[in-house]
């Protein structure tokens, strides 16, 4: 099967979610099929590049909506390529106009066209809602009744695209993957004082609050936090924590590769997701995989992933978030219980039954055009 996958943002070998999730899925597939990459273009790499087993295409983007490419270059090239080079087209993203062009092509012609949902709304503010809401019910909404198929991660992600007028038998539930042979605890003690959270410093993610609550548990444990990861509000969650006296118990190190982050969450107590809005982050289940209990927001949906690995605490009580880490921080016992459970669950994850899940889906939307 000739397999194109379109994302509008893939930056092998770089740390994030979506890409490691494409790249995990291409290596996989491509032992089997024939499979392509095709994403957006925003420095000096180039233009094509043949991994070890797939091919990568960038197409630059003259506009760019926050993070939200336009690559006009990239349908032009679809118009000549995919009835001739591709039996099926697979989109990922947050529903951005990568996807809309994948659409707008696959509307065109016979190839079937899947849609990989990685979460589509997040809460930023008032006018960003707003806009947010107008592009939902408008280009969201033709891409997803777009689409053949559309997989959805979890339970809660399956639900929104039936609230968007998806009909249920038209989604498909395939479960995240992590690599649980990479990720595992490790045979040294961990830091007994050490919480760790890592991603992208967006709103979304509740890192002011996480910063706030961070400096009234200081106040009763000498505790440690890493904030790695990069992102828009990554500056301003500094200051926050030197105008909170906090410059010498929380880091920063930036971006991480698999190999650093692998190392961070072996020498951890517990992994903190404080987010206000979420889909289902890679990092949650690297975290679990690595043996770390969690503290997660309630209302994120992560319950059937998480289960019984992880304390669920209310969004933004402090009381409730510092009472939670005391929990994990004072109790060895209740620690090494969640860190195990949490490994256990994790096993379920792999790679490889992901991506058979996923070509399942391939193979019955082919055989139907």
């Amino acid at each position: 099967m000739r397999i194109l996958h379109v994302v509008h943002r893939f930056n092998p070998p770089c740390r994030g979610g979506l890409s490691t999730y494409v790249s995990k899925i291409c290596e996989l597939q491509s032992r089997e099929h024939n499979v392509e990459v095709w994403t957006t273009l925003k420095d000096e790499r180039p233009r094509a590049v043949q991994t070890s087993r797939y091919l990568i295409r960038r197409f630059p983007s003259a506009l760019w909506l926050t993070d939200n490419p336009m690559p006009v270059s990239m349908f032009r090239h679809m118009l000549c390529t995919i009835d001739k080079e591709f039996d099926v087209v697979v989109a990922h993203s947050h529903l951005m106009l990568t996807s809309l062009i994948a659409t707008c092509r696959a509307s065109l012609s016979s190839t079937p066209f899947v849609l990989i949902s990685h979460g589509f709304s997040v809460k930023r503010g008032v006018l960003f809602n707003l806009l947010e809401g107008a592009y939902l019910s408008t280009v969201s909404r033709g891409i997803l009744q777009a689409a053949d198929r559309i997989v959805a991660m979890s339970g809660v992600e399956a639900t929104r695209l039936v609230s968007l007028g998806i009909p249920e038998d038209q989604i498909a539930r395939i479960h995240q993957g992590v690599d649980y042979g990479f990720f595992k605890p490790g045979r040294s003690p961990r830091d007994a004082r050490l919480l760790v959270w890592a991603g992208r410093f967006v709103p979304e993610k509740n890192l002011d609050f996480l910063v706030r609550m961070f400096a009234l548990l200081r106040r009763k444990i000498d505790a440690r936090l890493v904030l790695a990861g990069d992102g828009p509000e990554r500056n301003h969650i500094r200051d926050l924590s030197r105008d909170l006296n906090l410059a010498d118990s929380i880091s920063f190190p930036g971006l991480l590769n698999a190999r650093e982050i692998a190392s961070l969450l072996r020498q951890a107590t517990a992994f903190l997701l404080p987010s206000t809005n979420e889909g289902v982050p890679l990092i949650l289940l690297e975290a679990m995989a690595s043996g770390l209990p969690l503290l997660v927001s309630r209302g994120l949906g992560l319950e059937e992933y998480a289960g019984e690995a992880a304390l669920f605490l209310p969004q933004n009580s402090e009381d409730d978030w510092v009472q939670g880490c005391e929990t994990i921080l004072r109790d060895h016992g209740k620690m090494l219980q969640l860190g195990q459970t949490g490994r256990s669950l994790a096993i379920r994850h792999n790679w490889e039954s992901v991506v058979q899940l996923l070509q399942d889906v391939l193979d019955d939307v082919t055989r139907k055009m």
